[in-house]
């Protein structure tokens, strides 16, 4: 005997064959609650890959470009305060210092990454890591341009140091996250190609 006898007697339906409709139901029902159950978890599964390519898209050029733009920076003004050139960096950059247009311009251009935000709301199948690395990029991007205005906005005094190695703390964390940022957001988009 075997388990499909208990569903249907028989397969050929005649006079003395009939089909047991409660056990078909019983199975329907079996079969719906599992659809139920398991459709959202595929759905995501599908579309998970092309939710997190278009967050990272949607992010990807300004994220690389802030990046681009701390690396010249650091080029341009090391800011590590144990280096022998830290005072001098630090006298060119602060209020009145010779590079000071130019060094706080070229923080002004983190402005564009620094305006953005994350909000998983609008991306609700995206991957939360990929999500966080974004949002730790930008908010240590903010973080770093904050300290630098207020870095090249201040007169020199005796805490001048200090100031200059939160700021290149900042800069290192940045660098960082915008570096983690980025190969999170580049794995996005070619798992999607």
């Amino acid at each position: 005997m075997s388990m499909l006898e208990g569903v249907s007697q028989c397969w050929l339906l005649s006079e003395t064959c009939v089909v047991n409709w409660d056990a078909w139901a019983a199975v329907g029902t079996v079969a719906a609650v599992f659809a139920a159950v398991f459709a959202p978890s595929i759905q995501r599964r599908l579309v998970r890959r092309k939710v997190n390519a278009l967050f990272a898209m949607a992010y990807q050029r300004d994220v690389s470009a802030a990046k681009a733009r701390l690396e010249l920076l650091e080029q341009a003004f090391s800011l590590d305060p144990n280096s022998d050139s830290a005072w001098a960096v630090h006298s060119a950059i602060q209020l009145g210092g010779s590079s000071q247009a130019h060094f706080l311009q070229m923080c002004q251009r983190l402005e564009h990454l620094a305006k953005r935000d994350v909000d998983i709301a609008k991306w609700g199948a995206v991957d939360l890591d990929l999500a966080a690395h974004v949002a730790a990029a930008i908010e240590s991007v903010k973080g770093f341009a904050s300290g630098a205005e207020l870095l090249a906005t201040t007169r020199p005094d005796d805490g001048w140091k200090e100031l200059m190695e939160a700021v290149y703390q900042a800069r290192n964390r940045a660098a960082e996250d915008l570096k983690r940022a980025i190969d999170s957001i580049n794995e996005a988009v070619r798992r999607f190609g």
